[in-house]
């Protein structure tokens, strides 16, 4: 086996939440009749950093500058979508099951942006906490993905010689490649256990 550890992203990766939070940006902008496309989403937004996202934005969203309350709309939104997200968890179930058929076989770890606070309670419902050996989230790190000290940090608490990342975002494959790591693109959260699988 070519590598002796595996790094996962939550968002986009692990858990299909991107639709959560462009729909979160979609209700900043409405009251200022504002709209965020799912493609422009995707094309320039997915990934970043929150505090990232205005400069982002205003490459796709004509009149943003309008928009003085954009970040606290989109908090408010996140956080109310995210507080029951543990309710009815957003991965897969074959996801699930390849995860778990990781442990005792190679060691995983998990780098988020996202707070401990929203991710955990979705692990534990899946019963996927215990799948994993290292744990990075946001409140972990100083300077976000794309920076590479998330992963710098996963790939020290998890141990092993040679990490593999698995990542949906160009800020993420920065990071981790960044971070000295191969990094493996995820074009769907639903292709996850048969990338994994061509990997271990």
């Amino acid at each position: 086996m070519k590598y002796d550890g595996l790094l996962f992203d939550f968002d986009g990766v692990i858990a299909d939440t991107e639709p959560i939070h462009w729909n979160s940006w979609r209700f900043a902008l409405a009251p200022y009749g504002l709209d965020l496309g799912w493609d422009d989403y995707c094309r320039v937004c997915r990934g970043l950093a929150p505090s990232a996202m205005r400069p982002a934005l205003r490459t796709v969203v004509p009149g943003l500058d309008r928009v003085h309350d954009l970040e606290v709309r989109y908090h408010q939104a996140k956080d109310e979508a995210f507080a029951h997200l543990a309710d009815n968890p957003p991965i897969h179930t074959e996801t699930i099951s390849m995860l778990h058929s990781l442990k005792g076989v190679i060691r995983a770890g998990l780098v988020t942006s996202a707070m401990r606070i929203t991710v955990e309670p979705v692990l534990h419902k899946t019963g996927l906490h215990s799948v994993f050996d290292a744990f990075v989230y946001r409140e972990d790190v100083t300077y976000p993905k794309p920076a590479p000290d998330a992963y710098r940090i996963g790939a020290q608490r998890l141990g092993g010689k040679s990490i593999l990342v698995f990542e949906d975002t160009p800020a993420g494959l920065e990071s981790a490649r960044a971070a000295g790591l191969d990094a493996v693109f995820v074009d769907d959260c639903a292709r996850l256990p048969e990338l994994v699988r061509q990997k271990v």
